[in-house]
């Protein structure tokens, strides 16, 4: 029994670490790969130009962190707004999980996390308005299923 118990772990383990890589490395891998100059050059004029904007409040917001990010780390280019693009896909990776780890368990929620970052490879790698309201849904979805489940209204609101 023990020895079946340990080799459980021991799987459990290796799915672990195998999503973990693949949550880490393989956005990492794709910031490098290819480069679309038609969305590119679209974000990259407004990150340069950010008064110049238009649109609705994700396109103003997403403008305004693409700025100011550039200003932050101008020395990074191109390549430090895919990193900015992988950072928001790993804090909407922490908060799926940190959602919905009790109710599903930890390793189906890190194996699911992380067969979703192998699918979401776009052609535009760059951080971009698409992306930022897709992480702000996913953070607005785990806030309504935390106030459904546990009762808490308040979360509605923040939602």
């Amino acid at each position: 029994m023990n020895q079946l118990h340990m080799k459980k772990s021991a799987v459990k383990k290796g799915i672990w670490v195998i999503c973990l890589l693949a949550i880490v490395v393989w956005p990492l891998y794709n910031s490098f790969l290819g480069l679309d100059l038609v969305d590119t050059g679209y974000y990259l004029y407004q990150y340069d130009t950010p008064l110049s904007s238009y649109g609705t409040y994700t396109t103003y917001f997403a403008t305004l962190i693409g700025a100011v990010w550039l200003k932050l780390f101008p020395g990074l280019g191109i390549w430090g707004l895919n990193l900015l693009e992988i950072l928001l896909e790993w804090f909407t990776c922490v908060v799926v999980y940190n959602t919905f780890k009790n109710r599903y368990g930890k390793t189906t929620i890190i194996f699911g996390v992380a067969i979703t970052m192998l699918g979401i490879s776009t052609y535009v790698n760059i951080f971009n308005y698409h992306q930022l309201n897709m992480s702000l849904c996913c953070v607005m979805l785990c806030f309504m299923y935390l106030a459904l489940s546990q009762n808490k209204n308040y979360l509605l609101f923040i939602s």
